[in-house]
């Protein structure tokens, strides 16, 4: 499945990968990426890191002005907000 995918290459991936969110679905950056993760990629790809050992993890950029609908905004506390759990249960 897609799900299985991601989470192994996130398992495997090096430290201080980027990931970057789609334009279409965080519209509210200053730094956009064509063909980024849909907020829905994201927060699967971060359940999946659930029992590794999570040294850090941050959230770069919401850019109010142009975050129409605060969708960007919305994406950012919950992505926030599973990286927390994840790294709650860090091994």
């Amino acid at each position: 499945t897609t799900r299985g995918r991601s989470v192994s290459r996130s398992r495997s991936a090096p430290v201080g990968t980027p990931t970057a969110r789609s334009t279409g679905c965080s519209p509210g950056t200053g730094t956009p990426v064509v063909g980024g993760f849909s907020t829905h990629q994201a927060l699967m790809l971060i359940r999946g890191l659930v029992g590794l050992n999570i040294i850090g993890m941050d959230v770069v950029e919401v850019s109010p002005p142009f975050d129409h609908g605060e969708i960007t905004a919305l994406a950012a506390a919950s992505v926030a907000q599973e990286l927390l759990a994840a790294f709650a249960t860090r091994s």
